[in-house]
């Protein structure tokens, strides 16, 4: 009785404002209204109204590069002011993409991040803070195959943002792939706002003695990292993705320093040459032993 008394013209218009509702929302993006790292919600800074975990593509970029901490990284700033030669791999967040595709500026806040590899065959020597992001926690865990760190901004920069930097030692047989992944497990803007993060996985690939990243151990990886020495060669900056191969006319340093194992920081040296080229010889095993 009373829907026959309300105008048929309402009734019409409620429902397109309904299905507009419902069309909108479908196509919100997700850094728009968000919530807090403490579960409370609202503002606009950051967090997530649509799925927890954007598409792949959206969201948080992160990455995994090699690196040496003695080099230049930026302009006139050292990496870590150790200076000491130690190799392995920088994780950071280069942007922010929203669901349109459009990089976003968010200032991050905080942070916690994992990576995530086979502890027989990889092992990380230390974790240094980030050149952006002091270090509040730090656990390396080789026998789980897990070292995580965490840490908040203090220079209130955008992306490119470095998280930390991770010594690395390859372990076992030049003959094995070692992989690498690095995920994040906390990531907020300077207002506590949660930031998605893109789902697409970052793995790296190593091999003792791939100096040279293809699908082969030869006198090609002696002589490269001889010329890398010389300061004939660069370091490689990407890691080669599992199954993949990189380019050939860089150096793979994590690659190298862990042939000989020599330091406690892991350097590439003369030393790691030639031991690749007596293992070649047959003058010592896969294990350069």
């Amino acid at each position: 009785m009373v829907g026959s008394m309300i105008p048929k013209r309402w009734i019409v218009s409620i429902a397109l404002v309904g299905l507009i509702a419902i069309f909108v929302g479908s196509f919100s993006t997700f850094w728009v209204e968000g919530a807090k790292a403490d579960g409370t919600t609202g503002g606009t800074t950051g967090g997530t109204t649509g799925p927890t975990t954007p598409p792949e593509g959206q969201g948080a970029q992160v990455y995994l590069n090699q690196h040496r901490d003695h080099t230049t990284y930026s302009g006139s700033e050292t990496w870590d002011g150790t200076g000491d030669g130690a190799t392995g791999v920088i994780v950071g967040v280069s942007d922010v993409i929203d669901a349109q595709g459009t990089s976003t500026p968010v200032s991050l806040g905080a942070f916690q991040v994992e990576l995530r590899y086979d502890g027989t065959c990889i092992e990380i020597l230390d974790i240094r803070a980030g050149r952006d992001f002091t270090m509040s926690a730090e656990v390396i865990n080789d026998s789980t195959g897990v070292a995580y760190w965490s840490g908040y901004n203090v220079s209130g920069d955008y992306p490119d943002s470095i998280m930390g930097f991770a010594l690395v030692r390859l372990e076992g047989a030049a003959t094995v792939k070692c992989n690498l992944e690095v995920v994040f497990t906390e990531l907020v803007d300077v207002d506590g706002y949660a930031v998605p993060v893109d789902p697409t996985a970052v793995i790296g690939e190593f091999q003792r003695a791939n100096v040279r990243q293809d699908t082969l151990l030869s006198i090609a990886d002696v002589l490269l990292g001889a010329q890398y020495l010389a300061g004939l060669r660069p370091g490689c900056t990407d890691v080669v993705p599992p199954g993949g191969t990189g380019p050939t006319t860089c150096a793979n340093v994590v690659n190298m320093a862990s042939v000989r194992q020599d330091s406690p920081r892991d350097i590439t040296a003369i030393a790691d040459v030639l031991f690749m080229a007596q293992r070649l010889a047959g003058m010592k095993d896969d294990n350069f032993q």
